[in-house]
């Protein structure tokens, strides 16, 4: 840490460890308040005896204080925020008030001050302390000069230990008392005012000497060792003394006469190649330009790249613009012998007057213009260039020229004559020195050159980001390059006055015309988007002007706090309002209960920034909070194409909030506690249904969870992929802080999968709502990845066809010439269906083939069958193979969407002698057999017991003609005419990922990647997931097909990327969810858990399966130990039935002893009866906790039972009411059952209705 200032006495001779203090650390500091010589400033806190009301949520820091980083002893307690601790006084009117009372003379802000509210200290360790906690503050507020305590009048009738003790402050602070003032009464309000200068060391900055040489080469050798080796050891020297007139300024930063820095700046700045290869219009092109002066135009030809807008992609209107009509020949002459080609064959066609009389392939020659457009419908939607879109533009460069210009030679000026930028090229500092420095050091590098307004930073890609450079780099703005730049920089630009300017918000009283306009131009998007924000502040205007309104618009300025607000510049606006929905986030999203019941909750409807400023994210939500009156501001962005979210510059600095892991409202309140839907005001849409994602942000600082220094990829998007990215972006541990993920994390992806999976918005023409197209497997932790959060906010995605794995230089090699540097490579590119790999060996698939491995297959195979159903009169015919639930599913889409059962053939392999020991939520023969007989009664052909064997395409590899199979009934080859082939043939890795893993040698074995019990392959630094993999060593328990959530938990623990916050074993116990929709419009909903051991094990068929039929059919299995190990529910209603895992897993006893009452015929419908309200005990996270600590409680009294000899000698069958007994005579069950009725009494409030307790039951008198 910087010195603080040499003061007579006060001197440091100590150093103290300096960290946020948490809502964790409030016993420690309610201890440390209430010791006996713990002495105070300001608010003593020793009253408050809950957390909530401890750590204030309109302060905006909290320091606790020991002597190291290792030690538990807490010496020392503060807290800050900007507005003084009186309650009576409105936080936005702390400036009238000092101004009034007080005769400062000073220029105080709320850009530049901060009150010290409380101050709880150990006397011993004053004043040293004091000023390590001053100086650790103005160290993280560069900006701040000014720390006001606020010393109000003594009580008489006050114990002393509660009388504060300012008596510390007078040496390094000046006391400033009320205007109306007796010198005889001392004991008034006063105003104690800590200057920055009195604590931090002023830095002098010079420029460099030849003497100072050795020191900048011994800093230079802390990170760049090579260049003394290449240019000596005195290339410093030779360089001042050689080049003292050049264009650079090398730049030492001193304190007290010792250099502890340095920055190397140049002014020899090629403004043209930087212009032509970065996006730099919005900075002026980095040069001086008034447009009244002669001028020089330069224009240049530019291809400009850009995505494309989410409503043309996928919509039908989009689809039909791609697919242009080709033109066949329509009439042969009479009797005439003709050749036409089609897909490079050439076949034979005899014609009368146009009418075809003979044809060879004729079902190819009809279908032409359909497959046609199959083939470019497959092409496009697969590819990068459908999803980015190019135009030419014009780069138009001008700048000035003196008056006197030679016009016969205007190529001798120079866009450098009028620069308006300088580099700043190398820069180091002291080792031990605070990082935080750079940003001083930054700001001081305008003195050199005062006539220009920017610094560029210009950092090659390949050089790895040092700490020292991602300090510094915080403050700037990256640039964006154009997509032809022959420069391999990242570039970095800041602007002066974002570092000397200070930020004010102004209330802005009245909308007109001309502010919104003012706003609006703000947006560079396209028309779209800008016509629907154009009618979004339309109705923010109108809400505005309504009569009890609570939306409120600032404006934010940039300049000084010595001059009126209206000479100050306008950098940005934000919109808010009152927020009271929170009880509709509720239900969907975590939200802690502090939260619900803070009435001073807000949200923002819009906020633009200019990107200059956008680093001092902390003071504008502080002074945000303080002038609305909001201590939490939630934001909240719908996902899709119908409701466009109004800008949020700030988004990325404000905390997701994670929605609920599985959905509870359904019978917890939706049933009982009917409530009218709330939707919102701006846009219009109820928080039940739509697809939105939604920010927290409070008062406190940022605290920036992850590690960018491990790159992370990880290839495919799959389940597994969305269940490590939500488990890694809400990894934090913190509830105090606002936390903001910072991963360097990228998935690379096949070209239109993510685009896919976040059109939310995509509709069925046919079926309008729960099309099979919108209709997810999954559950909703999985489902919520893309519909509650948007993780393209905190993730990079690559789109590519990976080429190969480089394990030597760990790099991922992508066509194209893109490569990925890894530290750690995640193989999750599984896939579910396709066909053997001898038959595709290159994965170009023919274009009437389909499988379904991710929403862009289904996607495209709605578009194909629209085309069948508007181009085609005669019979379509559809082969699908396969077997399972989601072979009826996709037929039953077949039939919703008007294929008739008789144009469908099912062709069912061969499944008499499979036996399914694994637990598989998409597997139940007993159903399948049923949902045969349901497609055989609408008219679909099956074929059973047949063996894929091969098809025949009519060209090169584009059309199938036939399929063949192997019928095991007739012992014969069986040739299917087909226009369509739909394959379900479990296959969960690709030929050609095949070849990629064998050319890195990766070890497989019978097409499965080989893992060790940590996931990880025979490279230490490859890991894979998924449904491809095989351990190294056999296991006896089920590792495939699990919770992909429980899968990616366990991972990120072995990768020390989590907390290990619950005992993780090898084997898998959660639940495992699965939907699917079924013809006749039923729904099915199964849930499973992993079997534990599969060795002499039978198969869950086996178990007991308790059934039950009201119309709607529920299933339970329980297996031999009273566990409940699968739930089926097959009915018509649609809905969440997500809960039905919060008792997959637990013992029947527990599910209020279901085995006995449905023995006893009391249960028709098995999942109503786990709606009763009994239930609501089980599916709460209190209750979850109150489960670990039964865990805890009978950890010890089963581990002894289980090492005990007296064990062995009882029989199998009675252990479990031996363990009872001893359980009982130790007093054991005793103790649950107070503990259980403790946590009733402290959360009968919670649940919908009251539990009867035995103090409700009075005595009898006798």
């Amino acid at each position: 840490m910087q010195a603080v200032s040499d003061k007579p006495g006060y001197k440091r001779t100590r150093s103290y460890f300096i960290r946020n203090a948490l809502r964790k650390d409030f016993e420690k500091l309610h201890v440390f308040a209430n010791v006996k010589f713990i002495r105070h400033i300001g608010y003593p806190k020793r009253k408050i005896s809950n957390k909530i009301d401890f750590f204030n949520l309109s302060s905006t820091h909290f320091f606790l204080v020991t002597e190291s980083a290792h030690s538990a002893v807490t010496v020392g307690f503060a807290e800050f925020s900007n507005h003084p601790p009186i309650t009576a006084l409105p936080k936005e009117c702390w400036e009238d008030w000092i101004t009034t009372n007080f005769c400062l003379g000073l220029e105080l802000s709320p850009t530049n001050s901060l009150f010290l509210s409380s101050f709880i200290y150990n006397p011993s360790h004053i004043p040293e302390m004091l000023l390590h906690v001053l100086e650790e503050i103005f160290m993280r507020e560069l900006k701040l000069r000014y720390i006001l305590i606020l010393q109000m009048p003594d009580m008489i009738y006050i114990r002393p230990n509660d009388i504060p003790d300012h008596s510390w402050l007078e040496p390094f602070s000046t006391i400033y008392y009320p205007i109306v003032f007796d010198p005889i009464c001392k004991n008034v309000q006063c105003i104690h005012v800590i200057e920055r200068e009195s604590i931090i060391r002023d830095i002098t900055y010079r420029r460099a000497l030849p003497g100072d040489n050795d020191d900048i080469i011994d800093m230079m050798d802390m990170f760049c060792p090579q260049i003394r080796t290449e240019l000596g050891d005195f290339y410093i020297a030779e360089e001042l003394l050689h080049n003292a007139n050049s264009h650079s300024s090398l730049i030492v930063c001193e304190i007290k006469h010792k250099t502890i820095g340095f920055f190397w700046l140049n002014d020899n700045v090629d403004i043209l190649k930087l212009v032509e290869n970065f996006e730099l219009e919005i900075f002026g092109n980095l040069v001086k330009y008034d447009p009244n002066l002669p001028t020089i135009e330069i224009q240049t030809p530019l291809r400009v790249y850009g995505k494309v807008a989410i409503t043309k992609l996928f919509t039908v209107d989009s689809i039909k613009d791609m697919l242009q009509k080709t033109v066949m020949m329509k009439y042969f002459p009479k009797h005439k012998f003709s050749k036409i080609s089609i897909y490079n064959k050439t076949i034979d066609v005899i014609s009368d007057r146009g009418q075809i009389q003979d044809i060879k392939d004729e079902r190819l020659y009809l279908f032409d213009e359909l497959f046609k457009k199959f083939r470019k419908i497959d092409d496009k939607t697969r590819s990068n260039e459908w999803y980015m879109e190019s135009f030419e533009a014009l780069m138009e460069f001008y700048y000035n020229i003196p008056n006197d210009y030679d016009a016969t030679n205007l190529a001798q000026y120079r866009p450098e004559e009028t620069s308006n930028v300088f580099a700043l090229q190398l820069f180091s500092l002291e080792n031990d020195r605070d990082l935080r420095l750079f940003k001083l050091f930054l700001a001081a590098t305008f003195s050199a050159y005062p006539d220009r307004e920017f610094c560029i930073i210009s950092v090659p890609k390949k050089v790895e980001k040092s700490k020292d450079l991602l300090k510094l780099t915080d403050c700037c703005v990256h640039v964006q390059s154009r997509p032809n730049c022959s420069l391999h920089d990242d570039l970095y630009i800041v602007h002066h006055s974002a570092l000397y300017g200070e930020l004010f918000l102004q209330q802005v009283n009245e909308i007109d015309d001309a502010l919104v306009q003012q706003m609006l131009l703000c947006y560079e998007s396209d028309d779209e988007l800008y016509d629907t924000t154009a009618e979004i502040m339309c109705r923010i205007k109108e809400h505005f002007d309504a009569d009890n309104s609570t939306i409120s618009v600032f404006l934010v300025r940039c300049g000084k706090s010595s001059q009126h607000m209206a000479f100050n510049t306008i950098v940005g606006f934000i919109i808010t309002r009152a927020f009271h929905d929170i009880s509709a986030l509720e239900q969907h999203f975590f939200i802690r209960s502090t939260e619900m019941k803070i009435s001073t909750s807000g949200e923002i409807l819009c906020l633009y920034l200019h990107p200059f400023y956008q680093f001092e994210y902390q003071l504008i939500f502080r002074e945000l909070g303080r002038m609305s009156g909001f201590n939490i501001l939630y934001y909240i962005a719908p996902n899709g194409r119908k409701l466009k979210p109004l800008l949020n510059d700030l988004v990325k600095k404000m905390q997701p909030v994670e929605p609920k892991l599985i959905k509870t409202f359904d019978i917890t309140k939706k049933k009982y506690h009917k409530k009218k839907k709330k939707f919102h005001t701006i846009y219009d849409f109820n928080y039940a249904d739509s697809s939105y994602a939604v920010y927290r942000r409070h008062m406190r600082e940022t605290e920036m969870y992850g590690d960018t220094n491990i790159k992370i990829v990880i290839i495919g998007f799959t389940d597994v992929t969305k269940a490590l990215l939500r488990s890694l972006l809400f990894s934090y541990n913190s509830q105090d802080m606002n936390c903001v993920p910072n991963f360097d994390i990228t998935v690379i992806t096949k070209p239109g999968i993510v685009e896919a999976e976040y059109d939310a918005d995509f509709i069925c023409r046919v079926c309008k709502k729960n099309c099979w197209i919108q209709f997810h497997n999954s559950n909703a932790y999985i489902n919520d990845c893309v519909k509650r959060l948007d993780l393209q906010q905190w993730i990079t995605f690559v789109s590519g066809d990976l080429r190969k794995i480089d394990r030597a230089s760990h790099k991922v090699k992508l066509n194209g010439q893109c490569d990925v540097n890894y530290d750690i490579l995640i193989l999750c590119c599984y896939t579910d269906y396709s066909i053997p790999q001898k038959m595709i060996l290159d994965e170009k698939f023919p274009y009437n083939y389909a499988q379904f491995n991710c929403r862009l297959d289904k996607i495209n195979f709605y578009h194909k069958l629209l085309l069948i159903k508007e181009e085609m009169d005669d019979p379509f015919t559809i082969i699908v193979y396969g077997i399972h639930v989601r072979v009826y599913e996709f037929i039953n889409f077949l039939i919703e969407h008007g294929i008739k059962g008789k144009n469908i053939i099912l062709v069912v392999p061969d499944n008499t002698i499979e036996v399914h020991i694994m637990n598989h939520p998409d597997i139940d023969i007993n159903v399948e057999n049923i949902l045969q007989q349901m497609v055989f009664d609408l008219g679909v052909k099956i074929c059973e017991r047949y063996i894929f064997l091969s098809w025949q395409q009519y060209g090169r590899d584009e059309i199938i003609k036939y399929v063949t199979f192997y019928s095991l009934h007739d012992k014969a080859i069986v040739k299917l005419d087909c226009d369509m082939f739909v394959s379900f043939y479990d296959m969960h890795i690709t030929q050609k990922f095949i070849n990629i893993l064998d050319a890195a040698e990766i070890y497989m074995e019978d097409n499965d990647i080989l893992v060790d019990n940590c996931f990880r392959t025979n490279d230490k630094n490859i890991y894979a997931l998924g449904k491809f993999i095989q351990h190294f060593d056999d296991q006896n328990h089920q590792y495939r097909n699990v919770n992909p959530k429980e899968l990616a938990e366990k991972l990120l623990i072995k990768l020390n990327l989590l907390p290990p916050y619950k005992r993780i074993g090898r084997k898998f116990d959660s639940p495992h969810y699965f939907q699917a929709q079924l013809p006749f419009g039923y729904y099915l909903y199964k849930v499973v858990i992993p079997k534990r051991y599969i060795t002499n094990h039978l198969p869950n068929e086996f178990d007991l399966a308790m059934t039950a039929y009201d119309g709607n059919f529920s299933r339970i299995r329980i297996n031999e130990h009273g566990i409940v190990v699968e739930m089926l529910y097959i009915t018509k209603e649609f809905g969440d039935f997500d809960y039905l895992q919060f008792f997959c897993g637990k013992h029947q006893l527990m599910l209020n002893n279901i085995r006995s009452r449905w023995y006893l015929g009391e249960i028709d419908n098995i999942t109503e009866f786990l709606k009763q309200r009994w239930a609501t005990l089980l599916i709460t996270m209190k209750f979850q906790n109150f489960i670990k600590e039964l865990e805890k409680l009978l950890k010890e009294e089963a581990e002894y039972f289980i090492n005990s000899k007296a064990r062995m000698s009882i029989a199998r069958y009675r252990r479990k009411s031996s363990f009872q007994n001893k359980m009982s005579n130790n007093g054991t069950t005793r103790e649950i059952e107070e503990l259980f009725l403790e946590y009733i009494r402290k959360n009968c409030d919670k649940y919908p209705r009251y539990f009867a307790l035995p103090e409700d039951f009075p005595l009898p008198f006798y």
